[in-house]
């Protein structure tokens, strides 16, 4: 039975209880975001229980400073609390040393004529 003095999580400002699609679509994102940090750092052989801990403190740091942005935006978080969040999560991949993607090629006019005229040709 809930009393004045213990308020249910819905009632406590600042936390808006997510319904089970809501929490399904978020653990969805999270295994999705942990797979691809995983992948990034060379696949799950090199995956060990550290690392798979910096990687999963990580992901929730990014994943509760996206949600804390949605809240900025409507008004019920403050800047401030954002950016440290931002910053503390930032850190957190920082320090997963990951590789920087590759950018992709500059591809000219040439290249793209040729490219299709190998194409046709085949």
């Amino acid at each position: 039975m809930q009393t004045a003095a213990t308020p249910k999580d819905s009632d406590r400002p600042g936390s808006g209880g997510l319904n089970w699609r809501q929490r399904k679509k978020l653990i969805a994102q999270r295994r999705l975001l942990v797979d691809a940090y995983v992948q990034a750092l060379g696949g799950s052989t090199r995956a060990n229980p550290i690392l798979m801990t910096d990687i999963e403190r990580a992901v929730d740091l990014v994943i509760l400073a996206r949600e804390m942005r949605a809240a900025v935006r409507q008004g019920t978080a403050k800047i401030s609390d954002l950016t440290r969040l931002e910053g503390a999560a930032d850190r957190a991949v920082r320090r997963l040393n990951l590789r920087p993607p590759k950018a992709a090629a500059a591809i000219g006019l040439d290249d793209i004529v040729a490219k299709h005229a190998a194409e046709g040709s085949g």
